[in-house]
């Protein structure tokens, strides 16, 4: 079993590989394709990683956060890191694709890299990644590699169940199965996005589900965040993207019954709802870099999960929820609603099916004595073994 197994890092034949990926290399959001990234890279392997671009009409966006994060790797006309063994780069264009006007016309979707500049495929190409042992992609946008660049190999790695989101296009979607159906195999991060994956008709599709790093989450000095000095215990945290799908009644129903509780939300939160409560026991404290997360973690008591289940299920119920793990990673109790991937992994979370028994397992989770259990759960799910799992599907011996 691969749980078993050392996850001592082997000499392995160095590869050459471009992700392609919907987030940014240095983005507040560290998500599967980072973590794979980072493993991958600590076995010595090269790396040219490409997010989706940006383009003028960005600036009209609220998310301002990201937009500066991006537009500096831009500026700066890439970021190096890991010892120059990874490139990293936003490409800017005249027109990228969204869900507004003609830029969500397939013709956008798959041409927006001709009015890329520089030149996105010749930047590539001056970078020396004309040919490489793996692309990989998790973004949508950028199916056009295949055509320019020489691989052995081709995957597309399935996160989450797209159509769910709001931005989601018809011709969004003609993409991803166009994509799907030319990679060599897909990897889906759920057992519930198996069905997705193989409705489009992969020529192969495997399980690779998210994981933690769980050395991060441990780092030798554990600091009191300064907010937490106006934060009083005990801390029930929640740790990622504040959208649509983040259930904001159900937070202003429990943070209002129990106030003995502080509640912080750390992330890109968009949750004017929730804002407007004023709910003195609700703190915000914005994006935080991923390496400071373990210092909120660690000098909090429970972890929450509170998505909206009932409004979103296309989406939610195909989530394989990385924060669960980093949460277990700092020996958290995790108190989370309900949804079919979650109750598959069954794990040590509190599992709630109403408002009323998320108030209450939160409370129970406050008594939680035994948190070793929860760390020895996190630790089995360590990127290190996901990264074992995806070298077997590529035939890469160690």
């Amino acid at each position: 079993m691969l749980q078993n197994e050392s996850i001592e890092n082997k000499i392995m034949k160095p590869r050459k590989i471009l992700m392609a990926s919907s987030n940014s290399w240095n983005s507040y959001l560290q998500v599967g394709s980072h973590h794979l990234a980072k493993g991958l890279l600590q076995d010595g392997h090269q790396i040219l990683f490409v997010s989706d671009p940006i383009s003028p009409l960005h600036y009209l966006s609220p998310h301002r956060e990201e937009l500066i994060r991006r537009f500096e790797i831009y500026r700066r006309g890439g970021l190096r890191d890991f010892q120059n063994q990874l490139l990293a780069y936003v490409p800017g264009t005249i027109v990228s694709p969204q869900n507004k006007w003609f830029l969500k016309s397939s013709w956008i979707y798959r041409y927006w890299y001709k009015w890329s500049c520089p030149n996105i495929v010749q930047w590539v190409y001056r970078h020396g990644f004309q040919k490489v042992d793996l692309i990989y992609f998790e973004s949508r946008l950028q199916n056009f590699w295949t055509d320019f660049i020489q691989a052995d190999q081709t995957m597309f790695r399935l996160a989450d169940n797209n159509a769910g989101f709001k931005n989601s296009t018809a011709a969004l979607m003609e993409e991803q199965n166009r994509l799907i159906r030319k990679v060599d195999f897909v990897a889906y991060t759920a057992r519930t996005l198996k069905a997705v994956a193989l409705q489009a008709h992969p020529q192969k599709a495997f399980f690779l589900p998210n994981g933690v790093d769980f050395a991060c989450f441990h780092p030798r000095q554990i600091l009191l965040p300064v907010e937490y000095q106006n934060i009083p215990e005990p801390r029930a945290i929640y740790v990622g993207a504040g959208g649509f799908w983040f259930d904001e009644n159900l937070l202003i129903q429990v943070a209002s019954k129990l106030t003995e509780v502080s509640f912080v939300l750390i992330g890109p939160h968009r949750l004017t709802h929730l804002k407007n409560q004023n709910l003195k026991n609700v703190f915000f404290l914005g994006p935080k870099p991923h390496d400071e997360l373990p210092n909120y973690l660690w000098h909090a008591q429970v972890g929450i999960i509170p998505l909206d289940v009932k409004q979103y299920p296309h989406l939610v119920n195909y989530i394989h929820p990385l924060k669960l793990y980093e949460y277990m990673a700092c020996s958290l109790p995790v108190v989370s609603v309900a949804w079919k991937e979650l109750e598959l992994l069954k794990s040590p979370a509190m599992i709630s099916y109403t408002a009323d028994e998320f108030q209450k397992n939160i409370l129970k989770a406050l008594t939680v004595k035994n948190k070793q259990r929860l760390m020895e759960y996190a630790r089995k799910q360590d990127w290190r073994f996901r990264i074992k799992m995806l070298y077997r599907y590529l035939g890469w011996t160690q």
